[in-house]
């Protein structure tokens, strides 16, 4: 054996003893499938460049003997990378597809901002007649006002006489608080992509043939095709922060086999920074127009319970109603919340060493 042989030997040797410990959480099966007749001449694209040696390093490999995958690793196997929409099926030679991966990974989390609606004074929603003294029943005859009711004047369906008429409960005034309006922007949990594909594939190695045990053989000699990569695969999944790639395949790269999302957005709140007062007086009459000089009662109505009055008029009839304000000054509010919450993360993570490029560059 002579000298240049040795120190391969050695150097390969060393590279066997580099890498983590083994976890076979996947299994790439090496790579090339088809076989070509291709003997020490133009291997010069991998590490081991037949011309220097006084033979070959397996005289019975008629492709191209390349480093075993250190320990803690897995393959070789061709790798691609780059948009899905360009990834190509796995070559003839390595026809196998053993990893499919992403890197890239593309996001937006912009959550809608928070609003509040304005606090309201708003007007008692009616009365209700009572055919007893005390509001006590048991013949109840509503006055219903219209919904948003500003006070002006409401008939009654039917004038309520004397019979029915002995007491009327008066609906409070409402303090309406301000409350959390809805979007006006959908949601911020916009769609989520990769940019890049990876793609393993594999073929069948031919074990035993290299004189160096330390190498295996692959039935082409040919470079991988264009846009593919000879990589190994670290069998334990790792962000990569913890994987130092052999001199042999010193291009390292992370892919991850699916994404977290927790995206989220904070809810909305409403504050009270000032409060409301509201008031009014609610006036009742005898016929169904409010004519001034038929009113027999005028009353004044907080945000507190109802309010049950006794009709003092026995022969009164109730015809119709009216209010207005003695107090409308609605309070503030401060909207609060909507933060993002959460993200996107990539997991499942795999690191793979790859070979240089042809021409020596390695894939940035």
């Amino acid at each position: 054996m002579n000298t240049t042989t040795r120190r391969i030997r050695n150097a390969t040797a060393a590279r066997r003893g580099t890498g983590d410990s083994p976890g076979r959480a996947a299994t790439l099966v090496v790579l090339m499938g088809v076989t070509a007749s291709v003997g020490c001449e133009g291997l010069s694209y991998y590490p081991y460049d037949c011309k220097e040696l006084s033979e070959c390093p397996g005289a019975a490999c008629t492709g191209q003997c390349v480093p075993l995958a250190p320990l803690g690793f897995d393959g070789p196997a061709l790798l691609w990378t780059g948009p899905g929409e360009e990834a190509p099926e796995c070559p003839a030679r390595a026809p196998v597809e053993v990893y499919t991966g992403y890197a890239g990974l593309e996001s937006s989390h912009v959550c809608p901002e928070c609003a509040c609606s304005a606090p309201a004074c708003v007007l008692p929603t009616g009365v209700t007649a009572s055919n007893t003294q005390q509001c006590q029943g048991p013949v109840f005859t509503p006055v219903d006002a219209p919904a948003n009711w500003t006070g002006t004047c409401q008939a009654a369906e039917t004038v309520i006489g004397p019979a029915s008429l002995r007491s009327v409960t008066i609906e409070p005034v409402t303090e309406r608080p301000c409350a959390p309006l809805p979007p006006t922007t959908p949601a911020g949990v916009a769609p989520t992509r990769w940019t890049q594909v990876a793609r393993a594939c594999a073929g069948e190695a031919v074990p035993g043939v290299c004189n160096d045990p330390g190498l295996t053989c692959l039935p082409s000699a040919a470079p991988p095709p264009p846009g593919f990569q000879q990589c190994i695969m670290h069998l334990v999944p790792d962000d990569g922060k913890g994987v130092h790639c052999p001199a042999s395949y010193p291009d390292k790269k992370v892919f991850y086999g699916r994404y977290e999302d927790t995206r989220a957005c904070e809810a909305c709140t409403c504050t009270e920074t000032a409060p409301s007062s509201c008031s009014a007086w609610v006036s009742l009459y005898q016929d169904a127009a409010c004519n001034p000089g038929e009113m027999f009662l005028t009353i004044a109505i907080d945000p507190t319970d109802a309010l049950c009055t006794s009709v003092q008029a026995s022969m009164a009839n109730l015809g119709s109603i009216s209010a207005s304000w003695m107090t409308n000054a609605p309070g503030s509010c401060e909207a609060a919340g909507g933060e993002a919450l959460g993200s996107v993360e990539p997991a499942d993570p795999r690191v793979f060493c790859c070979q240089p490029l042809p021409g020596g560059r390695l894939d940035e």
